[in-house]
């Protein structure tokens, strides 16, 4: 039953992509999505029968949506506003400033590579940052904005 659902779900999810990308469908363009949308299916229950356990994460997933969807507002607005700025009254001098960020970035260790992974993802996706330095055994972490902004005062997940 497994198996249908998924495959029912990807068969829907491709031709719903593919409509979004060429604007229109036919049947014939629908039918190779049955056989790819099966390999999808076919392949994802094989790897979770292979696989010995399960992969668990120990982000505070909702804290963290709910910060990056708040922030990710509050960043388009500086941003846009800024970026107005510039097309009015264009400046003498570049944009943005290098900030420094505290992040316990941890070790070598496969649960701190995928922290700090996600950690550099969020913070880059921002509108107002990009991380150029996330170094593992530094407690900081280097962000490029465009417009100034205080420091995330978590150095867990500063995000």
């Amino acid at each position: 039953m497994q198996i249908i659902m998924l495959f029912v779900c990807v068969q829907i999810a491709g031709s719903a992509l593919y409509l979004l990308f060429a604007g229109q469908t036919s049947t014939d363009e629908l039918i190779p999505t049955g056989p790819v949308a099966l390999a999808c299916a076919v392949l994802v229950v094989s790897l979770r029968l292979l696989q010995d356990r399960r992969i668990r994460t120990t982000a505070p997933w909702f804290r963290l949506v709910w910060r990056v969807s708040v922030s990710l507002l509050r960043d388009t607005w500086l941003v846009g506003v800024a970026l107005a700025r510039v097309v009015v009254r264009p400046p003498a001098a570049a944009l943005g400033a290098v900030a420094d960020q505290n992040f316990r970035g941890g070790g070598e260790a496969p649960e701190d590579a995928g922290r700090r992974g996600l950690v550099v993802i969020a913070n880059s996706l921002a509108p107002n940052g990009i991380v150029i330095d996330a170094a593992p055994g530094r407690d900081r972490l280097r962000i490029h904005r465009l417009v100034a902004a205080a420091p995330n005062a978590d150095a867990e997940w500063p995000v």
